[in-house]
């Protein structure tokens, strides 16, 4: 009897305000819409890219890039050699021998060695010396993996791998990390997510020269797996709970990302010469070699949006790959839970709205419920490693309540002003204003 009761009073008061639970309804699908589809609204993806960051941060211990050295191919470089190109393949093959000879872990090559014309001709010789130097990392006792770069285009919405110059047959298949992984080259894509904060793990595409789709794994992931491959570490990044989530419904993740000062850096020059120095900077690390040169604007060659910023693409990958090792991935939440949210913060800041009077009250409810959705972000990105990526659109509830509550406080007073002018005050009035009936029944004057 008490439920059926208590269903009455919520039927009634559903009767009484409608309108304000369209309105919830229609702000939550707002909400919904505009998270769903947050590449057309740029405005909300910079900020909320940086709560996405602070999230995958706040939940862990002290943020160090403890793993990866990355070697750049930077201006100083370029002074000081004669290079063929801006991936001359002689002078990485000498970068990856000089990386192997420092005792790198993993050396990884975030170039863009895309096959074209020359690389069947005059680039030949300079892929068949890169392929050797591989080939004798990998061929060591113990071996060092050596991670390659592919490219993914879109072609009529499935991927297909752009060939590089070294095709992946001429690589040894990995013998390296979870054996649940696909039997597969050491390559990784490298294409950038929708948002600056998702980190793809796997997609799904066609190999060059091959008609059937296969599992790709990302240059990160495949580079994080061979580290924990080669140094018997236990258990593996690659077992985390959110990357086995992630990579077996094709799902992005959220990490945290440093910036360039927080990692270890030498230029390329120093480690072709093989200067100690340098090398010492490599020993049993992640050795990621890439672009860090600058156009004639001022800017990288190869730039990329990050949550923090802008960065050179070798850092965005040195940053994903120092993630991966750091168990700080965050899955993203569940399609369901912002409409669920919403409705439910809509509903109580509805009832608030007619129970609450006071202007003051009610701007202090609205505040609490404002901050409740950022309180949770943090509960679920600590406690149970889920990114609430829908936090800033929940704004709209608390901002269109707040809204209504000023108006009707505004139209409110508008009404008591137009009825104060409206009705003549009792000490202002005349004999002659008063109502006739009141007149004739006034006793005589004596």
């Amino acid at each position: 009897m008490a439920a059926l009761n208590r269903l009455q009073r919520v039927w009634r008061f559903v009767r009484r305000h409608p309108a304000r639970l369209v309105g919830v309804v229609l702000v939550a699908a707002l909400g919904s819409y505009i998270d769903t589809h947050k590449d057309q609204f740029p405005w909300l993806v910079t900020p909320q890219s940086w709560a996405q960051n602070v999230m995958a941060i706040v939940g862990s211990d002290v943020i160090r890039a403890d793993h990866v050295t990355v070697i750049e191919i930077d201006d100083t470089m370029y002074d000081n050699r004669k290079l063929s190109g801006p991936t001359d393949r002689r002078f990485v093959a000498s970068l990856v021998r000089a990386a192997v000879r420092a005792s790198a872990a993993v050396v990884v090559l975030d170039l863009d060695l895309t096959r074209e014309n020359a690389d069947a001709t005059v680039r030949k010789p300079q892929n068949d010396e890169l392929l050797r130097a591989i080939l004798e990392a990998q061929a060591r006792t113990p071996p060092v993996p050596v991670v390659l770069a592919v490219l993914l285009h879109d072609d009529s919405g499935r991927f297909v791998e752009q060939p590089n110059a070294i095709p992946d047959s001429a690589i040894p298949y990995a013998r390296f990390g979870n054996p649940g992984l696909p039997n597969r080259p050491l390559v990784g894509f490298v294409n950038a997510p929708s948002e600056p904060g998702q980190l793809p793990l796997i997609v799904t595409a066609r190999p060059a020269g091959r008609s059937d789709d296969v599992p790709f794994w990302s240059l990160s992931l495949r580079a994080a797996d061979a580290y924990d491959s080669v140094g018997h570490i236990e258990p593996a990044a690659t077992l985390e709970p959110a990357v086995q989530a992630a990579t077996a419904h094709g799902e992005f993740v959220y990490a945290g990302f440093l910036s360039p000062d927080h990692f270890r850096h030498v230029s390329a020059d120093l480690v072709a010469n093989e200067l100690r120095e340098a090398l010492d900077l490599l020993a049993y690390r992640i050795a990621i070699i890439g672009g860090h040169r600058h156009n004639k604007h001022g800017g990288w060659v190869d730039q990329h949006e990050s949550p923090i910023g802008t960065m050179p693409g070798v850092y965005l990958h040195a940053n994903r790959i120092e993630a991966i090792l750091g168990r700080r991935l965050k899955r993203p939440s569940p399609w369901w839970l912002p409409w669920l949210v919403d409705l439910t913060l809509g509903t109580f800041l509805v009832v608030l709205s007619v129970r609450v009077r006071s202007l003051s009250k009610k701007l202090a409810y609205f505040a609490v419920f404002a901050v409740l959705p950022f309180c949770c972000a943090y509960f679920a990105a600590v406690n149970a490693r889920y990114a609430l990526d829908f936090v800033l659109p929940t704004f709209l509830l608390s901002g269109h309540f707040v809204h209504d509550a000023v108006t009707e406080r505004r139209h409110g007073g508008r009404k008591k002003r137009r009825a104060a002018k409206a009705t003549p005050s009792a000490a202002s009035a005349s004999p002659a204003d008063a109502p006739l009936e009141s007149r004739r029944s006034a006793p005589p004057l004596s």
